[in-house]
């Protein structure tokens, strides 16, 4: 059901299942998102409202399952300036498992931001295109997620200074 909250604060976290995805306290309670598409945008928006499209699971969870551009400015009365673009959910399905070495630093620099390295080991060129893609992608998605996080907090910082 598409609707439109309020993102507080996000989590990144691993399901007992192995399963990554981020938890999203909202003005409308905690959500989840294992979708990373869907993850990587709203990342960007901590602290502002966006129109979402969520799932209420037999169990009472909630699911983010896709994003619609933009963020949302609110009237007192009705939701406006709302782009209704959905996010493209992307399935891989591999016929064969495959191991990755890889390896990724997250590091912080003085201002508090984050940047990360990328090492993979891989048998081909092929093969290591392809898994470079994938890791950098996982770790630009973290790197994202903390800077966001980091400039949320930076905000509501300002903001107490300023009111008092």
């Amino acid at each position: 059901m598409k609707q439109t909250l309020k993102i507080e604060s996000f989590e990144y976290k691993t399901s007992k299942t192995g399963n990554k995805y981020y938890s999203y306290v909202t003005d409308q309670g905690n959500m989840s998102c294992f979708e990373e598409p869907v993850n990587a945008e709203l990342v960007k928006y901590g602290g502002k409202s966006v129109s979402v499209d969520v799932q209420t699971r037999p169990n009472g969870f909630k699911n983010i399952t896709a994003f619609f551009t933009g963020e949302v400015t609110q009237a007192p009365v009705q939701v406006m300036n709302v782009t209704e673009t959905a996010v493209p959910q992307e399935t891989k399905v591999s016929s064969e498992p495959k191991e990755m070495a890889f390896r990724i630093n997250i590091k912080q620099n003085a201002k508090g931001f984050s940047y990360y390295e990328v090492t993979v080991k891989s048998d081909s060129i092929e093969d290591l295109k392809r898994d470079l893609k994938v890791v950098k992608d996982f770790a630009r998605n973290e790197c994202d997620a903390a800077n966001a996080l980091h400039e949320m907090k930076e905000r509501k910082k300002e903001e107490a200074d300023v009111s008092s």
